[in-house]
């Protein structure tokens, strides 16, 4: 988002969709038309993955 929230992550994308798993241009450009057409949906989502940070943190302490 503008703001900096992250609302999207993911450890490895491939160059080409393999074993299930999306290639990295595919995740691209799904983040690219979500951000497009989706904002609203994305900023709920950015709140909820934050607050699911904040709560893992307060177990880890």
């Amino acid at each position: 988002m503008s703001d900096g929230w992250p609302f999207f992550g993911g450890t490895y994308f491939p160059p080409e969709d393999q074993q299930g798993r999306p290639s990295f241009r595919r995740v691209l450009l799904a983040v690219a038309d979500a951000y497009k057409h989706k904002r609203d949906e994305l900023s709920k989502t950015a709140e909820a993955l934050a607050e699911a940070v904040a709560k893992t943190e307060i177990f880890n302490k």
